[in-house]
């Protein structure tokens, strides 16, 4: 068996990656191993797996992306989301609600992935559980004029002379049709073409 940590996994493209380049053919068990400080990290790759998973045929990829990269998101899939998802991590979270004398904090759950032989096994404290729930029903803590504001403050208008002076030198290092679309991006947040209406993109990204 072939095993690999990713203790501090920060986003999932090493693993992703390392799954698309299994030779065809392959037998051997693979198991891999995710864990991060960061608790909105640990969130985030288990909902992109549970996107893959119940979005099989590449039908999740635009979600995924959105999800990963974009500062906000449709109301179509953020309601898309709240529906396949939120009843899978309910039903996760439900001995929070009724626990037993000899609960610990933490709970472990496990399902398999479509027809194949792939499992996913998650073992999480219950705040991250909690966490992981308000996410996927759309639990924002504002709304999306409070969040674009907090998000321009941070990237478009920077109070930071450093977090200026970083933003120059990618410019000027970059050529101009990279920089033109960087800063695009930095403007308006969301990960799409360029030229490609945003306006639908109206629900904070939880």
């Amino acid at each position: 068996m072939l095993i690999r940590n990713e203790i501090a996994s920060g986003d999932l493209r090493n693993v992703i990656d390392t799954i698309l380049n299994i030779p065809e053919g392959g037998n051997q068990k693979i198991c891999i191993y995710l864990n991060d400080k960061e608790s909105d990290i640990i969130v985030r790759n288990l909902i992109i797996i549970l996107l893959a998973t119940y979005f099989p045929n590449g039908e999740a990829s635009e979600m995924i992306t959105h999800f990963w990269y974009s500062s906000a998101l449709t109301p179509h899939m953020m309601a898309t989301m709240k529906e396949m998802l939120a009843p899978i991590v309910r039903e996760f979270c439900k001995d929070l609600e009724t626990p037993s004398p000899d609960f610990k904090g933490v709970i472990i759950s496990e399902w398999d992935v479509g027809e194949s032989d792939t499992t996913v096994r998650v073992l999480f404290p219950e705040k991250i559980w909690r966490r992981l729930l308000a996410v996927v029903e759309g639990d924002c803590p504002c709304d999306f004029e409070a969040a674009e504001k907090s998000r321009r403050e941070i990237n478009v208008n920077p109070a930071s002379q450093h977090t200026r002076d970083e933003q120059d030198r990618i410019n000027f290092l970059a050529p101009p049709s990279r920089r033109l679309t960087d800063n695009k991006f930095r403007e308006r947040g969301i990960m799409l073409p360029f030229g490609t209406p945003a306006e639908s993109f109206i629900v904070p990204n939880p």
